[in-house]
């Protein structure tokens, strides 16, 4: 039979198939192929074929003219028939959900992982994106508890940081959003790792969230294979997981370029050394390289800050700061410590009539001018990820840790303006004990 119409299968996605079917005519109209057979008329290619749609729920196929099959997608349904299984087995055993690890053994898990490698299995993305577009429309379900593993020896001392507050709520809301709940669990300084361990899988715990600490905790022989895990911030080294923080570094460069922008000249850096060392150089290295991007002639040294120096002897810390100012006149700080302002003031120093105050964190530093480190972002990027980890069974140390740097931003204030209407003091006040004592430096840091 000439001009014999030929029939085509499209794949969609695995999902199901379209068969376009040309139709073909005669004096009794248009006629399907099979139609015209049936009704002895001759066969005519018409020029307006018409669509046939049919549906192939268990894989879409396509074929060529004679028929035969030319590739098919494997779903779970042609797994779930070879290994003998139900579809919602084999959906559990390549999920790889936490909540599902009990529901499908060890053994069965890795039998449909090897079938569906043998046969070619490659997950759907479109699918995955409708299912979680479903999955958005529902009120979210609890599934577990995460948990924030609080060592400080104060522990209600952590969340008196605004920062780490905020790192708080933003992981919180985020979790609660996913059908999570993020617990406070505080570690005792006379429990063991392996108790806390113990205590975190009966509580059904499947994810940790490591705030920062101002000791390091001693993780000992805890099993983190039990566990997914991420850490804020750069003071807690162990273990080595997937990390968020602030991108320091960056937050200085842009809040010492911002201030010259305003005008000032002479911008000093006040920071504690032994924080800095914690954060990997960061602020002192960010505050260098400040100075020479922007052709400053004569860049100052920082003044080496303690808060426990200050706690102790604030004498002492008093006249460090008034020999740092006599020195090098600036007509701006920024500062990581938050006795800082007081400080000045206490000294005869108007903020920012004589001189401009920014601090490096908005929450904690007592100005209003500096640096948000969008704290709350923190905390949600690092429950998404924590989330997505306990999604797809990442459990344990990660062969390839990763960091995600969240970028900071400018906070405008009162306590930084345009330096046009600061007044520049000609004095510096210094006692007759500072005159008696030389200005001196250490190596790159001042006055330590």
């Amino acid at each position: 039979m000439k001009n014999q119409p030929k029939d085509w299968s499209l794949d969609y996605h695995g999902c199901f198939s379209l068969k376009l079917m040309p139709t073909v005519g005669n004096k009794f109209g248009l006629l399907s192929p099979r139609e015209a057979a049936c009704s002895g008329q001759p066969l005519v290619e018409d020029s307006a074929p018409r669509i046939d749609f049919s549906l192939d729920l268990s894989g879409g196929t396509t074929r060529d003219s004679a028929g035969s099959s030319v590739s098919k997608r494997v779903t779970i349904y042609d797994i779930a028939r070879r290994v003998g299984v139900s579809h919602t087995t084999v959906a559990r055993a390549l999920g790889n959900r936490g909540k599902n690890r009990g529901q499908v053994s060890e053994q069965r898990r890795e039998e449909i992982r090897r079938v569906a490698a043998e046969m070619g299995y490659i997950p759907d993305p479109h699918l995955a994106a409708l299912a979680n577009y479903r999955r958005t429309l529902e009120p979210a379900k609890f599934q577990s508890v995460i948990a924030w593993v609080n060592h400080w020896r104060q522990p209600e001392q952590l969340c008196n940081f605004g920062e780490f507050q905020k790192y708080w709520d933003g992981a919180a809301e985020t979790a609660a959003k996913y059908g999570f709940k993020l617990e406070d669990f505080r570690w005792p300084l006379d429990c063991s790792p392996k108790r806390l361990e113990r205590m975190l899988v009966a509580r059904g715990v499947e994810g940790i969230l490591i705030p920062p600490h101002n000791e390091a905790p001693d993780w000992q022989d805890f099993d983190w294979s039990k566990f997914s895990v991420v850490r804020f911030g750069l003071s807690v080294e162990a273990p080595a997981s997937n990390l968020v923080t602030s991108d320091q570094y960056r937050a200085i460069v842009m809040a010492v370029t911002r201030m010259h922008q305003y005008g000032y000249k002479r911008i000093g850096f006040a920071v504690d050394f032994d924080l800095d060392e914690h954060l990997g150089g960061n602020y002192h290295g960010g505050y260098v390289w400040a100075q020479k991007k922007l052709n400053i002639d004569s860049p100052l040294l920082p003044f080496a800050a303690s808060a426990a120096r200050y706690r102790n002897t604030p004498e002492v810390e008093s006249r460090n700061l008034q020999r740092w100012l006599a020195r090098y006149r600036p007509d701006a700080i920024l500062t990581t410590q938050v006795y800082l302002p007081e400080l000045l003031r206490k000294l005869g120093y108007g903020i920012p009539e004589n001189i401009a105050v920014a601090g490096t964190s908005i929450c904690d530093i007592p100005v209003d001018a500096g640096i948000d480190q969008r704290s709350s972002d923190i905390g949600r990027i690092a429950m998404e990820m924590l989330i997505k980890q306990i999604n797809i069974g990442e459990r344990g140390i990660p062969e390839t840790p990763c960091r995600i740097l969240v970028e900071s931003r400018w906070r405008e204030g009162a306590s930084v303006r345009h330096s046009s209407n600061q007044v520049v003091p000609s004095w510096f006040p210094l006692t007759d004990v500072l005159l008696d004592r030389p200005v001196t430096g250490n190596g790159p840091f001042c006055l330590r």
